[in-house]
């Protein structure tokens, strides 16, 4: 028997446009090494349609730590992915949608082989009064999570700046101002 705790429970990271499906995929195994995890893809579907092409793949990473393990789930799913010729930068365009989950999972030992009512009263004490003691892997867990999230965000806002269809509000505002200052004095 082993006890298992969700920590992190379907955080996103929403994508519409430009990116690069081969740079996205690196990304998340460097920092996925870098964090000191094992990199597992548990599922890889990829449908072809009219509308383009329709990516879903699993991964799940797991890191040993002391005698529980921190385990992270990102389901990437991206729909109608095609490639980009105009640009220079060799990109897809499509909706991109990345789904993590953290998990810790603790194994049979130090205490774990307790009675079940014991386990239930401490679980709701835990919950719901007050923490009796800090976990650890469970913090490790959710700042791992945290930071390949922020990764994923940053690198997607950039290739937002890129995307033609991309519009910043201050320098339309910039312009607008322009052409009314031209307008009133001529």
């Amino acid at each position: 028997m082993s006890e298992l705790e969700l920590v992190v429970n379907n955080k996103m990271v929403e994508h519409v446009g430009m990116f690069n499906y081969a740079e996205t995929l690196s990304l998340i195994k460097s920092e996925i090494h870098n964090l000191g995890y094992s990199y597992r893809e548990k599922r890889n579907e990829q449908i072809v349609d009219q509308h383009g092409r329709n990516i879903y793949l699993e991964l799940r990473c797991e890191k040993q730590i002391k005698h529980k393990i921190s385990a992270i789930t990102i389901r990437l799913n991206i729909n109608g992915m095609h490639d980009l010729q105009k640009n220079k930068v060799h990109a897809q365009a499509g909706k991109v949608s990345i789904h993590f989950d953290a998990w810790v999972k603790a194994e049979h030992t130090h205490g774990l082989d307790r009675r079940p009512l014991v386990m239930l009263v401490t679980t709701i004490f835990d919950k719901l009064v007050y923490p009796i003691k800090k976990n650890p892997v469970r913090e490790a867990a959710i700042n791992d999570t945290r930071h390949i999230i922020n990764v994923l965000r940053n690198v997607m806002g950039r290739y937002k700046k890129r995307d033609p269809a991309y519009y910043n509000v201050q320098e339309i505002q910039e312009q607008i101002n322009a052409e009314i200052e031209k307008e009133l004095n001529p």
